[in-house]
């Protein structure tokens, strides 16, 4: 079944086309207030008319717009929310307030490692989010502010400027934007460290993996890491959608 999958976060639509594996993705930032015209660009980059497609969003009110553009652009198709379901493929201990990136995060996670019985997820997105999956259930974990909006949060109830994130972070700088750069970076890292050096303490045998587009500025600057997954959300959502949805 060829279908479209598409992911929206709280800044960035992420999607592409699935199958047995991905391919074709993308990714842009939008604005929440203009959100009708980003998601039309966004579309724009997928030429080929999908079987299906499958949107993740946690906010339902999008959906009837959601679904006027797609019949705008592909025609009369399929168009499936898929719902998280608290049992299967894995069970989840959490409550119904459970956010869809990290449900398929943790999906994605547990169709590719699920040879470990305890494994540690690690969003890098707008929020910076802990999942665990242990004794073939989900059972929750943490979430803290990302990169990004600490970035943003520091300019706008202090008199510090607006920066522009980059990837170059040092202990000692000599201007106030890379100074804020650095510290915003080194905060991330060492928190992260802390927690999965917490985790292994309770859980052994832990396997941590990580996804997200705030690992871009500690590519391999995060110890504890086990496993880098650029596109882990979409490909649980694919594998989510496999399992449930396949055609018989």
């Amino acid at each position: 079944m060829n279908k479209l999958i598409i992911d929206i976060g709280n800044t960035y639509i992420k999607g592409c086309y699935g199958n047995r594996n991905l391919y074709g993705v993308q990714s842009s930032a939008y604005s929440k207030n203009e959100f009708k015209k980003y998601f039309k660009i966004f579309l724009g980059k997928f030429v080929k008319k999908p079987g299906s497609v499958f949107i993740i969003t946690q906010n339902i009110y999008l959906i009837p717009l959601l679904k006027k553009i797609l019949y705008a652009k592909f025609g009369n198709i399929k168009v499936v929310t898929p719902k998280i379901d608290f049992d299967y493929p894995f069970k989840v201990s959490y409550s119904k307030t459970l956010g869809f990136d990290r449900y398929y995060a943790v999906a994605g996670a547990y169709f590719k490692y699920n040879t470990y019985r305890n494994i540690l997820v690690i969003d890098m997105g707008t929020a910076t989010t802990f999942n665990l999956f242990t004794d073939s259930s989900f059972k929750g974990g943490m979430i803290s502010a990302g990169i990004p909006v600490s970035a943003n949060v520091l300019s706008v109830i202090t008199t510090l400027p607006e920066i522009k994130l980059n990837k170059v972070f040092n202990l000692v700088n000599s201007d106030t934007k890379n100074a804020i750069n650095s510290g915003i970076i080194y905060q991330q890292k060492y928190f992260i460290e802390k927690v999965i050096a917490s985790y292994r303490k309770v859980y052994r045998n832990l396997l941590t993996v990580i996804t997200g587009g705030g690992y871009k500025y500690l590519l391999n600057n995060i110890e504890g890491i086990d496993v880098y997954e650029k596109n882990l959300v979409l490909e649980g959502i694919n594998f989510i959608i496999n399992w449930k949805y396949a055609e018989k």
